[in-house]
């Protein structure tokens, strides 16, 4: 099979002073062969891991390979981007690329454009990190507890979006504008610790305890 990412007898830590894992190995299928998710309660490591499949840094002894193009929406990410404020434009590298200005249409963000990332809901900021993450064109996009935090109708309208970026976007080509080719197939890694928050398009599971 064919692996955009893996990790194989990885043992993970933050930093030189944490303990490292016992051995892991995930293994993180290209995109088209379905998304993956990772499975657990909290502080199981699910971040760690996920992190480990996009950053060198995490890994302290086995393997580990990975995209040379890849992203990592977290709690971390939404902090530093209200830390960086600006507006929704600038968020979205002002919209500098084709796959930008088309994710920004797709992901209903064209409205906010010129308002402060501050001043936005959760949900609209969830869109912003990974319409972000996404016009960089990467193999994977590894997403952290993406729906903490959200409402009923925001949770909704984030997994039709999960579900289309798992899918990839060729069926929609057709009837949407020429730079929707723009973006790439990327692959989804979702880390949750709620088995019902998983799109059904995950259809290989690592569950960690």
């Amino acid at each position: 099979d064919a692996y955009v990412a893996a990790l194989r007898g990885a043992r993970l830590a933050y930093d030189e002073s944490s303990a490292a894992t016992p051995p892991l190995d995930v293994l993180v299928r290209a995109a088209g062969a379905g998304a993956h998710g990772l499975v657990g309660p909290n502080a199981s490591g699910k971040s760690l891991v996920g992190g480990a499949l996009v950053d060198a840094a995490l890994v302290r002894a086995g393997t580990a390979d990975r995209p040379a193009r890849s992203a990592h929406v977290s709690f971390e990410a939404h902090e530093a981007l209200l830390a960086e404020g600006g507006t929704v434009y600038e968020a979205c590298g002002k919209l500098q690329t084709k796959a930008s200005k088309y994710l920004v249409v797709r992901f209903g963000l064209h409205p906010l454009l010129w308002r402060p990332v501050r001043a936005i809901s959760t949900g609209e900021i969830r869109k912003v990190l990974l319409a972000r993450a996404l016009s960089t064109r990467p193999d994977l996009v590894v997403l952290d507890n993406a729906f903490d935090g959200l409402d009923a109708p925001s949770r909704d309208a984030l997994a039709k979006l999960l579900s289309q970026m798992a899918r990839g976007w060729r069926e929609i080509l057709v009837r949407d504008t020429p730079s929707a080719k723009e973006t790439a197939r990327t692959q989804l890694v979702q880390a949750t610790h709620r088995a019902e928050e998983l799109v059904p398009e995950i259809d290989v599971l690592t569950w960690l305890d």
